[in-house]
């Protein structure tokens, strides 16, 4: 009579967690990197949508547009009443955290005046620390912008303009 040893080896073990291993090792930074391109629809809604209440405003006083995004001024578009941001002032940050927004006149500016008659630029830019925070995505997507004219641009953090980022 024949004794039978049911039950894996040592060594068929082995090989299974080599396998799963190595199909980690390359399932893991494809999806950190998806991951950060989905992230990325954070900034793109806020800046379109941002977009739409800044012409809105526009009609609304005079043929000016807001120099502040969010706070009580006269001049803001109050946007962390509509979900659009968190903070206070031109700079805050996209609802989920991953961006910095700006909002800026045609030439770059911040105070309210005569430039803010011809357009504005709204810019999201991966805030330091975030989860979007990453050497992979700054060479890809670091700032995303829309401006009064409709054109979207995108930069890498060496300043080469990105157009697979929108």
């Amino acid at each position: 009579m024949q004794i039978r040893n049911k039950g894996f080896t040592l060594i068929e073990l082995m090989i299974v967690v080599g396998i799963i291993g190595i199909i980690a090792a390359i399932a893991l930074p494809a999806y950190d990197k998806q991951m950060m391109k989905t992230r990325r629809a954070d900034a793109k809604t806020s800046l379109m949508a941002l977009a739409q209440i800044q012409e809105s405003f526009n009609m609304n006083n005079g043929n000016t547009y807001a120099s502040q995004l969010s706070g009580t001024d006269a001049l803001s578009l109050q946007c962390e009443s509509k979900g659009l941001c968190q903070g206070d002032g031109t700079t805050t940050k996209t609802p989920k955290g991953y961006y910095t927004l700006t909002v800026t006149d045609l030439q770059g500016g911040t105070d309210a005046g005569p430039n803010f008659v011809a357009g504005f630029i709204l810019s999201a830019t991966i805030l330091a620390g975030s989860a979007q925070d990453d050497a992979w995505e700054k060479g890809q997507c670091y700032t995303l912008s829309v401006n009064s004219r409709g054109q979207k641009t995108a930069v890498d953090d060496g300043g080469n303009v990105r157009s697979e980022c929108w």
